[in-house]
């Protein structure tokens, strides 16, 4: 079951908000669990949300959007074209142009996962690129939209945070080597000026307290 407080996604200023909508079902068909919702507000007010999803065609998990029309939400669509694989976990960002990008898993083997990405054209989603191929089960990922053509993610991997630049066709990744410790919790964000900042959980040997780190 996922479920929305419309009155969080219409264009009020925050400081109007005194109550809460009812509860609304966004998925009222759903045939099996819906997970991990990502809700985004493009620059036009409109409000999205991307989640995870049972698919009962193909028997597996898939990644799913839909748009608030105002009085309801729209029957869901696939991000990904159908398949026959695992995909989980989304997280969704939104350019300043109104380009929503948004990344998830995808199991490689039994031990990696592929991070893929896609974003929307005005009429449909990108095929999806490829942005990691090696990744774990568990690892913690974000990403931040800068425009229809570039994107920033972030990944912990194996105790190392790794950042991820994507522009156009290319790609640059920057490791973050945590000799005796582990980074965990990463997230990621670009300013105006286009500086990108990357901030994570560093934790240590008990009894040493984790500590918040930021490049």
């Amino acid at each position: 079951l996922l479920v929305a407080v419309v009155i969080a996604l219409l264009p009020i200023p925050a400081r109007a908000l005194t109550s809460w909508s009812p509860v609304l079902n966004v998925d009222p068909e759903e045939v099996g669990d819906d997970w991990a919702p990502a809700p985004i507000i493009t620059p036009d007010n409109t409000a999205w949300i991307v989640w995870q999803a049972y698919d009962p065609i193909e028997l597996d998990q898939e990644i799913y959007f839909t748009r608030w029309t105002g009085t309801s939400f729209e029957a869901k669509q696939r991000v990904n074209p159908p398949n026959q694989v695992e995909d989980a976990i989304p997280r969704a960002s939104c350019a300043p142009d109104g380009t929503i990008w948004v990344l998830w898993r995808a199991p490689v083997d039994g031990t990696n996962y592929f991070g893929l990405a896609s974003h929307w054209g005005g009429n449909e989603w990108t095929s999806p690129d490829t942005v990691w191929v090696d990744a774990g089960r568990y690892d913690n990922t974000d990403m931040w939209a800068v425009s229809s053509s570039e994107a920033w993610f972030v990944r912990h991997s194996r105790g190392d945070i790794v950042a991820i630049h994507r522009s156009g066709v290319g790609q640059d990744t920057t490791r973050f080597d945590l000799p005796n410790a582990a980074g965990y919790q990463p997230t990621i964000a670009v300013d105006h000026d286009g500086e990108v900042w990357a901030a994570w959980t560093h934790e240590e040997t008990y009894p040493i307290p984790d500590r918040l780190e930021v490049s």
